[in-house]
């Protein structure tokens, strides 16, 4: 199964059986939040069906907050740094 044929099932249970938590998923990121940076596919695959939340109110508050595209992003000495995802260590 792909990660964006899991996006589908969990989008449909949540829509079923958790509603208030689907309609706070955001949408896909975009092309132009995506491009400046070198994500692993599987993280730019999932972040092209719901680039994070758009409001945290109905989820734990101890819960970690789903990363977002522009989330990610940190910049150093011009470049585009992604510390959860790096794929050199």
């Amino acid at each position: 199964m792909t990660i964006t044929q899991s996006w589908r099932s969990i989008d449909a249970w949540l829509t079923r059986h958790a509603p208030a938590t689907y309609a706070v998923l955001a949408p896909p990121a975009t092309d132009a939040e995506l491009a400046a940076m070198d994500l692993p596919p599987e993280v730019v695959e999932s972040l092209r069906c719901h680039n994070g939340l758009t409001a945290t109110s109905n989820t734990s508050t101890s819960a970690p907050v789903p990363p977002t595209a522009n989330s990610h992003k940190t910049s150093v000495n011009d470049e585009v740094l992604v510390p959860a995802f790096r794929r050199d260590g």
